[in-house]
């Protein structure tokens, strides 16, 4: 996926890497598997069960704005907007889940747009 079009959108949702192997977000070193259970807690549920809207319409203000300003290019913007909302309409259906492995909302999100577009 292009760079461009992730990066702008991870700093709206303030976590970026390069997820290229979709590992986890901080890379995966060597964290133990009761430190990561702690971490993450039930953030992953509480953004799928609740939070996911509100993240996905921030990411798309924050997408327009860059495209506002020139960061973005139209044809840029209109690719995000599109990811975000298919995001959204597969969360409604049921069909979009965030996993204990994302940990959140935000990686979740990113990890979709990322191996889809």
């Amino acid at each position: 996926a292009d760079s461009r079009l992730t990066y702008p959108l991870c700093l709206s949702i303030c976590w970026f890497s390069s997820i290229a192997a979709m590992s986890k977000l901080w890379g995966g070193v060597g964290i133990h598997p009761l430190v990561e259970a702690y971490t993450v807690g039930e953030d992953y549920r509480i953004d799928g069960d609740h939070m996911l809207p509100y993240d996905l319409r921030a990411s798309e203000a924050h997408a327009k704005m860059l495209g506002k300003i020139g960061v973005l290019t139209s044809e840029e913007v209109n690719t995000l907007v599109k990811a975000l909302r298919e995001i959204g309409d597969l969360w409604q259906a049921g069909d979009f889940k965030i996993t204990r492995s994302q940990e959140d909302g935000h990686t979740a999100i990113e990890q979709y747009i990322t191996e889809k577009y």
